[in-house]
């Protein structure tokens, strides 16, 4: 459960860091979609993994 937990807050600080990366137009935004794209998959899966538990 505590690496799920650890899974979950490094997602949604990564996410949170690419967000403003898009904001400040500090990378190519097709490649920061791609990436925001997974760093919220892997979000939603370590949120449904822990409901399950």
């Amino acid at each position: 459960m505590n690496k799920i937990t650890i899974c979950e807050s490094e997602a949604s600080e990564t996410t949170y860091w690419l967000e403003i990366i898009m904001e400040l137009n500090w990378a190519e935004n097709q490649k920061l979609l791609l990436t925001l794209t997974e760093a919220n998959e892997i979000l939603a899966i370590s949120i449904g993994t822990k409901l399950k538990l």
